[in-house]
């Protein structure tokens, strides 16, 4: 993925080792780029970290990046996870792309003296060059690719659209349609109609 090169390659020119980008979408499903253990990404995931973790919450609030510690961990969950990776602060840099929050994390050792006092020195300009960094290269795939018919269906449930007028519309069976409507389910791994068309909407399928 070109974002994850251009990051690292920015990251190891100001001798950054560890990151993580968390991408939270409006129907708060996340993506992750890291190179954090991927055990780390997992148990992230699992423990819905991106509704609870308070690094989170304030990330989506904040326009401006903000340096944390270990110690503002406020729930056992989030003291757990930082204990088992030994994560011990951070900086964090909120970046809204579209409709997505896109949250971007460095992490340090707490003794990382020498990285403090250089990104106290030149924050602007960091924050300037992760800014553009991010404007120029970051492009999240789509979840899925509908093909023009399964467009076409899902437009005509947008509009409130009977399967039956869909297919009287579209020249095809009922069927047929509910044939479409089963594969575009299955392409965005929803459960319904009514979430698919939302999910297609916010990723800008249709």
């Amino acid at each position: 993925m070109m974002i994850k090169k251009v990051v690292e390659e920015y990251l190891n020119q100001i001798q950054v080792e560890k990151y993580s980008i968390v991408t939270i979408n409006p129907l708060d499903e996340i993506s992750i780029i890291s190179n954090q253990p991927q055990a780390w990404e997992q148990d992230f995931i699992k423990m819905k970290l991106h509704l609870r973790s308070n690094i989170v919450l304030k990330a989506k609030e904040k326009i401006t990046p903000f340096w944390w510690s270990a110690e503002s961990a406020d729930n056992e969950v989030c003291r757990k996870l930082v204990e088992r990776y030994k994560i011990h602060c951070g900086v964090t840099f909120a970046i809204k792309i579209k409709c997505e929050h896109v949250i971007f994390t460095l992490y340090f050792n707490e003794n990382d003296q020498k990285f403090f006092n250089f990104y106290q020195k030149e924050k602007h300009r960091i924050l300037f060059e992760i800014l553009s960094l991010f404007e120029k290269n970051y492009k999240r795939e789509p979840i899925a690719s509908l093909t023009s018919r399964e467009k076409e269906v899902l437009d005509l449930l947008k509009i409130g659209k009977t399967y039956s007028e869909i297919g009287t519309i579209l020249g095809v069976t009922e069927r047929t349609v509910r044939f479409h409507i089963t594969n575009v389910l299955d392409k965005l791994d929803v459960t319904s109609v009514k979430y698919a068309i939302v999910k297609a909407m916010v990723e800008g399928i249709i």
